[in-house]
């Protein structure tokens, strides 16, 4: 079912969305806020293959229904052979942190019990 507004009010106020935005205006920091999407998402970037590098520290993973891309536990066994910890939410998206506080908190905590850390 399609949202009129994309369904950014169903979890946000206009107030919120707006404090949000302002903080980028008023530091006149947007652009540093999407430089790490500009470099890490070019092609100089992707023919250093770091990707296919894995990472064997201890690893959890939480995934979102909205997010922008979407990872299966599968490809992310070949990245991190120590994940310990996988979470798939049915809500949620990019910004879970303002989205989904108490879960992603939760989910973390679940992390570092398993992970022993």
């Amino acid at each position: 079912m399609a949202l009129p507004d994309g369904g950014l009010t169903k979890r946000f106020t206009y107030d919120q969305l707006l404090d949000n935005v302002m903080i980028y205006y008023v530091t006149n920091s947007i652009t540093t806020s999407m430089r790490l999407y500009s470099e890490s998402m070019n092609k100089a970037q992707f023919a250093l293959a770091v990707d296919s590098v894995p990472i064997t520290a201890k690893t959890g993973c939480t995934r979102f229904a909205h997010e922008i891309t979407h990872t299966s536990d599968a490809i992310l066994a070949n990245k991190f052979p120590n994940l310990v910890h996988s979470t798939y939410f049915e809500d949620g998206g990019h910004f879970p942190a303002f989205e989904l506080p108490e879960q992603l908190y939760a989910d973390f905590t679940a992390f570092v019990q398993k992970a022993d850390l």
